[in-house]
């Protein structure tokens, strides 16, 4: 966020902002600084820097509560801890309830018994952590004298990631903003973090909170290429995800035609093989730019331990790596580790000098690099070790050591200093989580473990006692977040987070995708075989992603720098059609709207095979992909040589084209009566009569239907369409099965069994009629809603 500011605004303007850019964390802990200076107190913040004091204080909540680690373990009553702080839970209503659960529901009681017990230790001791913080923040800031001292702070407050906030934070800022104009960015569907107690219905119940909202919807994708942009929307769609918001890609990079690819592994072995050498490819890439920026690449999973294999992978091949995400673990992710490989990367690079360094420990391993009697890297990580007395590492470390020195074996010295180079300006891919990189983005991404039970993840051992704890929170919660659940609610909002977890690692890539998964993984030293992902499937679209089982299949893409003086779209996508797609000129939308209104299905600036750099304004696939140009720049001398350069590339791909002019849609009804029966005379002549009066029949339908009916699955004699598919409609295609009227009828519908709709597996099927026709609607059993 600093950089960004002082790109936006410059040095001058950006510097005296930056004290007032910070996390909610930040935010409430100055608000309790200023609390304990007039209070006269001192308070010690824990965090990942201090675990043991919370560990401490977990065993003796436990023991309060008649816990044990085994029945939770230190994860769960940190995700305990935060559904109840982050809540903003009434902990003497909670308090109250304890002896009733105590006959009820005993698990339940002990939670509510851990966490009073946790809470109360923490103010005893004058202790806060991040959950905490917020909470007195809170308390704070409900005494009207101090209410009084922050209200008139801030004029302009912005908060971006909204979507990710808890019911506390929300608190927190309707306190602190009461006279400020306030202004929040966010994504529903980027709220990854329920499990820490945030609300992915924080976003949709902003106006309930801050009355007098005004709402403003942001569709277009500047980061992700176009084909990318529209699995991930399809991915929404079928999901139920798109709240109604249509994505659209940038179309300055319209001409882009990369694929996503589905990488298919037998085992993680192989799987890792394959990702360190598309790896190495990434970071080879060569980056528009001025100066060209070093190509990124960013390496996701759903948890840290899918990336041990790929890490072993990447040492031995020598790619350089780093881990990012406070919760790193991996065989170089502890920081023991860490401090020796920096050290040997420094004396390494110091032993090229001349400078003497005395008798030191240090000075004496430079010594032994400069004569050569220390050549390999482990014998160097080792010295390094035994040269740092008091400074051990733990028992964990030790044994990531030991795995570390035996994959180096008998590397040279520069392997290393190239693996780990401590220059932070050296290219090195990233190994991290996807709720680690939310907010970042890479030019090339690869995404592992989509594979049932890594991605979605599987539920904890402890899931359902810690729904029922969420459940309780949220029933006795100080803020608008307070409602009963039941347990079916609280199991869709975990499934449905997973999906969004995978939408978020697919929309980290700017320029490359790669998504990948493995039949076969060793996980905590055992082998288990693994179903393919749900996720796959759901995103898939044959048009929009390649599958392989060969690495040496994937193509990485290096972007083209932009031109804006070259090609015919400089211009955006900025008017909006009935059907909800974008396009650039009134006149277009005219015409979408008009072929709309008459049940016209079109495709807008679709890339054609065979006709290279040249996107159609429309596509009708009825009629057999006849295409249309609408002509509104004829006066402009460049505009009309790209059209007639255009037009040779249609004539000598044999393509049928139509053309309209500005003139014609003075006339717009007549004007499109004239395209319908033209269009309607080529594809007779091409395709015979009972193509068209199957249109004729489809379009009936699209007119006549509350459904959102596309273009055929397979031919269109089979009379299969597929439905725009909707949060609140799981109709995902119909089936032309008969004319109950008895008039010759066109279609030759397979039997349902044998209908293959693509990426779904298995349909639900419904019967129904339409303007005369027997229709079967087709639903997916996929995804629960």
């Amino acid at each position: 966020m600093y950089d960004r500011l002082e790109q936006t605004l410059g040095g001058d303007k950006s510097y005296p902002m930056h004290r007032n850019v910070m996390t909610y964390h930040k935010l409430a802990m100055r608000i309790i600084r200023q609390d304990n200076l007039q209070q006269g107190a001192e308070t010690e913040f824990i965090d990942e820097k201090n675990p043991e004091i919370q560990e401490g204080l977990f065993q003796q909540a436990r023991a309060e509560a008649g816990l044990t680690e085994e029945s939770l373990i230190s994860e769960d009553a940190r995700t305990l801890i935060a559904y109840a702080q982050n809540g903003l839970v009434n902990e003497s209503e909670l308090l109250e309830k304890v002896p009733e659960w105590e006959k009820s529901a005993p698990t339940l009681a002990k939670f509510a018994k851990f966490f009073l017990a946790y809470v109360r230790l923490l103010r005893e001791r004058n202790l806060i952590d991040y959950g905490e913080a917020i909470v007195r923040a809170v308390r704070i800031l409900r005494d009207p004298e101090q209410a009084k001292r922050w209200n008139n702070r801030f004029k302009w407050i912005f908060c971006d990631e909204y979507q990710d906030t808890s019911p506390a934070q929300a608190t927190l800022l309707q306190l602190l903003a009461q006279q400020a104009h306030l202004f929040v960015v966010g994504d529903n569907a980027q709220s990854i973090y329920s499990w820490q107690g945030s609300d992915p219905d924080n976003l949709r119940r902003f106006e309930l909170d801050f009355p007098n909202t005004a709402t403003f919807n942001l569709s277009k994708n500047y980061r992700c290429f176009p084909k990318l942009v529209r699995m991930s929307a399809r991915f929404l769609d079928r999901c139920g995800h798109n709240y109604g918001i249509r994505m659209e890609y940038d179309q300055k990079r319209s001409t882009e035609d990369q694929n996503v690819y589905y990488l298919h592994n037998e085992s993680d072995h192989t799987e890792a093989e394959a990702i360190a050498k598309l790896a190495g490819e990434g970071l080879a890439l060569e980056i528009p730019g001025d100066p060209p920026p070093a190509a990124t690449v960013g390496i996701l999973a759903r948890k840290w331990n899918l990336l041990d294999t790929l890490e072993r992978e990447l040492i031995k091949q020598g790619i350089p790596y780093k881990f990012e995400g406070e919760t790193a673990r991996g065989i170089t992710a502890g920081g023991g580790i860490r401090q020796i490989i920096t050290r040997a990367v420094d004396l390494c690079k110091q032993s090229k000098g001349e400078q003497e360094f005395g008798d030191t420990s240090e000075g004496k391993i430079i010594q032994k690099l400069r004569k050569g009697e220390i050549s390999k890297a482990p014998v160097l990580l080792q010295a390094i070790r035994a040269s740092m007395p008091g400074e051990d590492l733990t028992a964990t470390e030790s044994y990531e050591f030991y795995r570390l020195t035996q994959i180096l074996e008998d590397q040279p010295l520069d392997n290393l200093v190239r693996l780990f180079d401590t220059n932070e300006k050296s290219a090195k891919v990233v190994l991290s989580t996807v709720h680690s990189q939310k907010g970042e983005e890479f030019d090339t991404v690869i995404v592992i473990g989509l594979e049932e039970g890594n991605s979605p993840h599987e539920h904890p051992k402890s899931h359902q006692g810690l729904i029922g704890w969420r459940k309780i929170v949220q029933a006795l919660s100080h803020a608008t977040w307070r409602t009963p659940l039941t347990d079916l609610d609280l199991q869709r909002l975990y499934d449905e987070e997973e999906r969004r977890i995978f939408y978020v690692a697919m929309t980290r890539a700017k320029h490359n995708l790669v998504v990948s998964r493995a039949k076969n993984r060793n996980l905590f030293g055992k082998s288990k075989n693994y179903d393919k992902s749900a996720f796959l499937a759901l995103a898939h679209d044959p048009k929009l992603v390649r599958e392989t089982s060969n690495a040496y299949d994937v193509s990485l893409t290096t972007p083209a720098k932009y031109k804006p003086d070259e090609g015919y779209r400089s211009d955006g996508r900025v008017y909006q059609t009935d059907c909800g797609i974008l396009v650039r000129s009134k006149s277009e939308m005219l015409l979408a709207n008009e072929f709309t209104k008459r049940g016209i299905f079109f495709e807008y600036e679709e890339p054609q095979e065979g006709i290279p750099d040249a996107l159609p304004d429309f596509i009708f696939p009825d009629y057999g992909q006849v295409i249309l140009e609408h002509l509104g720049l004829l006066e402009d001398h460049t505009y009309l040589e790209r059209w007639e350069k255009k037009a040779t590339e249609y004539e000598k791909s044999g393509v049928r084209y139509f053309r309209t002019s500005e003139d014609e849609i003075k006339n717009l009804p007549a004007t499109v009566d004239r395209l319908h029966e033209q269009m309607k005379t080529w594809t007779e002549s091409q395709c015979g009569a009972g193509r068209v009066v199957g249109i004729d029949i489809i379009e009936r339908l699209r007119r006549d239907s509350d459904l959102r009916i596309g273009k055929a699955i397979g031919s269109f004699e089979q009379g299969v369409f597929e439905v725009m598919e909707t949060s609140d409609n799981p109709v995902i295609a119909i089936s032309v099965r008969a004319d109950s009227l008895k008039r010759p009828f066109v279609f030759s519908p397979p039997s349902i069994e044998k209908i293959i709709i693509p990426s779904v597996d298995d349909l639900d099927c419904e019967e129904t009629n339409m303007i005369g026709l027997c229709v079967v609607l087709l639903k997916t059993k996929k995804v629960e809603r």
